[in-house]
């Protein structure tokens, strides 16, 4: 039950996050050198415009789904379809959550996001890629127990 409280606010936050460009779910992105202007530009229109957001992301989307369990971990393959798919907003930290988001550079056409709850242990992950010069969510797994 506790649980699915949690992923139940953890999706109202995504999905009723603050739209503004300036929101705390921007913080870390402005904050990290490593990643180039024109992620950090699509980042902030991929959270805030619905229609450019679908039309970045691959579907069948690559991932798993939040609370996966050990089927579908063994199973080794999930895909998000563009007909369910919840629009991603920038995340809140709260009095419940601190919330954090980690960047990773893989190379300048692969960033590797991390949003981690440490305090309930649970962790996201999305990846982006650019390609014939945009940048598009690849891969999305939804918030995970983490040890």
């Amino acid at each position: 039950m506790k649980n699915t409280l949690f992923f139940s606010g953890f999706l109202f936050l995504i999905g009723c996050g603050n739209s503004s460009s300036d929101g705390v779910g921007f913080a870390a992105l402005k904050d990290n050198p490593d990643l180039s202007p024109e992620f950090m530009q699509f980042y902030m229109k991929f959270h805030t415009d619905s229609l450019y957001q679908m039309e970045h992301i691959l579907f069948p989307l690559e991932g798993l789904p939040a609370n996966a369990d050990s089927a579908t971990l063994v199973a080794g393959r999930y895909q998000w379809e563009r007909d369910s798919w919840q629009m991603h907003r920038p995340i809140q930290s709260s009095d419940e959550n601190q919330f954090r988001q980690e960047y990773q550079s893989v190379d300048d056409k692969t960033v590797i996001e991390y949003i981690i709850d440490p305090n309930a242990g649970f962790m996201m992950e999305r990846r982006f890629s650019q390609f014939r010069n945009e940048w598009y969510l690849i891969y999305y797994a939804g918030m995970n127990k983490v040890e």
